[in-house]
């Protein structure tokens, strides 16, 4: 029984084994759209040397996981204005806190001197945004809010005609370029060439892009993640018609889809077309959970809430 900090080892560099006990743990606990997966998408996006998964155990046992915080640095051979660092997987058990952990694997999260004068950025639920804040300097934010917004697949009616002015295809390495100049313009952030890149070639999710003449006007991912929950996210569109288009054809290509047990997505609060193309497309069938703020040390992105339909995923990307 751990009774104080003095009970918890901390190690850095956590392996993949140790990743999957803590996704089983903040699915449970905190109802988070997690997968197995995603450990080594973010080693292969980032470097190894540049993610750093950090776990602490119960000493006593060397076997029960109690909390965790993963730092990932994007850019870090690049300037320094290019440069971010995000906090993700920020998580502590139930009956562990209250007694320091959080701020413990906080600090040696942040710690590495290269992180000195980079902009930071994290996603914090409404009851830590304010400590994040004001402890820990994460006091800029993005100009709205997002949810984790749950549908049951049988309540997502995708049964409407294609749109033959919008061409939807597979995105390829070939195209990276153009896709990476794309997604700056959504979020206003830095490059993500590794991520994207990541994105387009894994075998565990699906990413479709959405054409009119020669202009990219959407992008779109869909992946698995654990419990049998989907996730969708990117989700950038020009418009409504493009943002259901490319979600019809996610939910088509990804093998099964109508058989996982829902479907999530990580709107802007303030992206009103999105609501109404939601409300719009399930009869008004669908489950809002809390708000989450986006934090950054810095400068907060300008990000075009218009076209943000679904970021990313809310565990560690802040774009």
């Amino acid at each position: 029984m751990v009774s104080s900090i003095d009970d918890i080892k901390i190690v850095e560099h956590a392996n993949v084994s140790e990743w999957k006990q803590l996704v089983k743990l903040v699915k449970k606990h905190e109802g988070w759209i997690v997968a197995n997966e995603d450990y080594d998408t973010w080693i292969r996006s980032f470097g190894a040397e540049n993610f750093n998964l950090i776990i602490a155990f119960d000493k006593a046992t060397g076997k029960q996981l109690l909390g965790a915080v993963a730092i990932a640095f994007a850019n870090a051979d690049g300037p320094a204005e290019d440069g971010l660092v995000t906090v993700g997987m920020f998580f502590v058990v139930p009956e562990c806190r209250k007694m320091g952990l959080g701020s413990k694997l906080f600090e040696i999260g942040l710690a590495d001197k290269r992180y000195h004068g980079i902009n930071k950025g994290l996603n914090g639920v409404a009851a830590m945004s304010e400590k994040y804040a004001d402890r820990y300097g994460f006091n800029k934010y993005t100009q709205s809010a997002f949810a984790v917004v749950e549908v049951l697949p049988t309540d997502l009616k995708l049964n409407f005609p294609s749109d033959s002015n919008i061409q939807i295809g597979v995105p390829t390495v070939e195209n990276l370029d153009q896709l990476i100049q794309y997604d700056i313009k959504q979020s206003q952030s830095i490059p993500r060439p590794g991520y994207l890149k990541e994105m387009i070639t894994s075998n565990t999710s699906l990413t479709r892009i959405a054409h009119e003449a020669d202009e990219i006007v959407g992008f779109g991912r869909i992946r698995a993640a654990i419990a049998g929950n989907l996730a969708i996210g990117p989700l950038y569109a020009k418009s409504p018609e493009v943002a259901k288009q490319l979600l019809a054809r996610l939910m088509k290509d990804f093998a099964n889809s109508a058989q996982y047990t829902t479907i999530n997505f990580y709107p802007l609060f303030n992206n009103v077309t999105f609501w109404k193309l939601l409300t719009a497309l399930t009869d008004g069938k669908f489950k809002v959970h809390a708000p989450l703020y986006t934090q950054f040390t810095l400068k907060a992105p300008e990000i075009n809430s218009r076209t943000i339909y679904s970021i990313t995923d809310h565990a560690m990307s802040v774009y």
